[in-house]
């Protein structure tokens, strides 16, 4: 009775360890549907609600794999990836693809953004190409997104455009308006690198209707500025103004200071725009801040002022220098397409695998109908012999009970003797043109 009755606790124990460990990864992918819809700061303290402690190793994995990106979207990196790390050894050991691609995208862009450009971008190619064999859109949108980036900022801006093309075609067939929105303002920025100036007016003006849908400031700022950027490019100075300062409301940013203070200048304001321009310079934004300080250089040259020019001009040279270390442009296509050429070699591996074996499986298969229908001959082959030594030796027996009347029976006799030699001639026949065949049946090998 005392074994019943431990065996029926241990199973409630074991049940109630499962319905947790299932209510635990349902909060999980809650936690991972809230920071797709941007709504960080919600994800982040649902994850403080559980107690990594008492997870399993899936949900640990999962968990840690959240926080990271979390944090990441948060801004919140820090030095150590040995969360993500766990997260990938737990995810390559149980052969998850989708969440090992996240594990990778997600170590790849903090160290990319930690400065281990190298690191960073060979596991978001890790990703993307795990990625391809998964149905999910929003992340391998996010990955093309990401490559964009990186490929902008390093100053590769055509692979940047055809990344971020990539990313808006699998958005839209998502339907996901945040990842649309994020898309088009990439392609947007790359046509603005590339100075096509009507193509990036275009996707400045489709971008507009998608702001709503978004909910990280930080997007809605960068997008206003690319928009101010396109507008300014295009010499429509009000647009750019108003996309601006709306930008500024949001959050401070090197780029909209910049435009707004050079439409003062055109305009006469000097004082504004030189406020303006200190305060784009106070910013970390290096590229634009190289380009201010050449601007202002060129103002100082304008009053005469040129030891001011001078050292302004130093300034934005030594600034330069470090735009150029940062960016290392053809380092880094160098490494995209070594991990493409990695990840297509590994494909062309895996074909080649799938091309032996059905071959090999091809040839099993005709030889075993070969063998089968081998086999089927000799076996009609030894029936047809048989089926003529027993008709024969039904004749002979025939033949003998007639020959006890031969002289009555003669004709008939004659008759049976024809029928056996005609069966006769029928086996030689048959063993003749088989006698191969024939030998094999005799020797018993088959």
């Amino acid at each position: 009775m005392t074994k019943i009755i431990l065996c029926l606790i241990l199973s409630v124990l074991i049940l109630t360890n499962c319905s947790n460990d299932n209510d635990t990864h349902e909060k999980l992918s809650e936690i991972e549907r809230l920071l797709e819809k941007e709504k960080y700061e919600l994800a982040m303290n649902n994850l403080s609600d559980i107690n990594a402690n008492r997870l399993n190793n899936e949900n640990k994995a999962y968990y840690d794999l959240l926080m990271t990106q979390a944090n990441f979207c948060l801004d919140k990196q820090t030095d150590s990836d040995s969360l993500i790390n766990e997260s990938i050894r737990f995810y390559e050991e149980n052969n998850n693809k989708i969440l090992l691609a996240k594990a990778y995208y997600y170590k790849g862009i903090t160290c990319y953004q930690r400065g281990n450009k190298s690191e960073g971008i060979n596991l978001i190619k890790k990703a993307e190409h795990l990625a391809k064999g998964t149905s999910d859109l929003n992340f391998i949108t996010k990955i093309y997104i990401n490559l964009s980036f990186i490929n902008i900022d390093t100053g590769n801006y055509q692979t940047g455009l055809n990344y971020a093309r990539r990313a808006l075609q699998t958005a839209q067939k998502a339907n996901n308006k945040i990842l649309i929105a994020l898309s088009m303002n990439k392609i947007n920025l790359a046509f603005n690198r590339i100075e096509e100036v009507d193509s990036s007016i275009v996707y400045s003006k489709k971008i507009i209707p998608y702001l709503k849908y978004l909910n990280n400031n930080e997007h809605i700022a960068e997008i206003l500025t690319n928009i101010s950027i396109s507008f300014i490019n295009k010499n429509m100075y009000d647009e750019a103004i108003l996309y601006a300062k709306k930008s500024l409301e949001i959050k401070p940013n090197a780029h909209a200071y910049y435009i707004i203070g050079s439409i003062y200048f055109e305009r006469g304001e000097n004082r504004k725009a030189w406020q303006l321009l200190n305060d784009a310079l106070n910013t970390n934004e290096l590229e634009l801040k190289a380009e201010v300080l050449l601007w202002m250089a060129d103002l100082k040259k304008e009053e005469g002022k040129y030891k001011e020019a001078s050292e302004l001009e130093e300034r934005a040279l030594a600034t330069k220098d470090s735009i150029k270390t940062k960016q290392q442009t053809e380092h880094m296509l160098s490494l995209q397409n070594n991990a493409e050429r990695k990840a297509a070699d590994e494909q062309a591996q895996n074909r080649l695998v799938i091309a032996i074996s059905a071959v090999m499986v091809l040839a099993a298969a005709v030889m075993i109908t070969m063998l089968t229908y081998h086999r089927r001959r000799i076996n009609a082959t030894k029936r047809e012999i048989e089926d003529i030594s027993r008709t024969t030796e039904q004749y002979r027996q025939k033949i003998s009970e007639l020959d006890k009347e031969k002289d009555k029976n003669e004709k008939d006799i004659e008759k049976l003797n024809k029928k056996i030699e005609s069966l006769k001639e029928r086996r030689m026949t048959i063993l003749g043109h088989g006698r191969m065949l024939y030998d094999e049946l005799e020797k018993g090998r088959l």
